[in-house]
């Protein structure tokens, strides 16, 4: 009753689409590590920490086919739902 899956490790192989696809450079140091506070992560900061390399519609059309493979796709609307559905017993 009290359990709740909150990380997920995949194993596997990529698929050739995802061997394909492009990849965005490694995020800078500063972006991953904070020391004593939280930073403010608008739009500015976003585009600081992806944007290396491309210029403003390469990086919002990355951005967009980002979202839709992580936040819009089947399994993690699935996601979103089975976990509002677990939340109900604590309201």
């Amino acid at each position: 009753e009290y359990v709740l899956p909150c990380a997920m490790v995949v194993f596997g192989y990529p698929t050739e689409s995802q061997l394909e696809r492009e990849k965005p450079k490694r995020v800078p140091l500063e972006y991953i590590v904070s020391e004593n506070t939280y930073p403010v992560m608008n739009n500015e900061y976003y585009y600081g920490m992806f944007s290396k390399g491309m210029d403003e519609d390469k990086y919002k059309d990355w951005m967009k086919r980002f979202c839709e493979r992580k936040y819009n796709s089947d399994f993690s609307k699935e996601m979103q739902r089975s976990v509002r559905e677990y939340l109900k017993q604590y309201d």
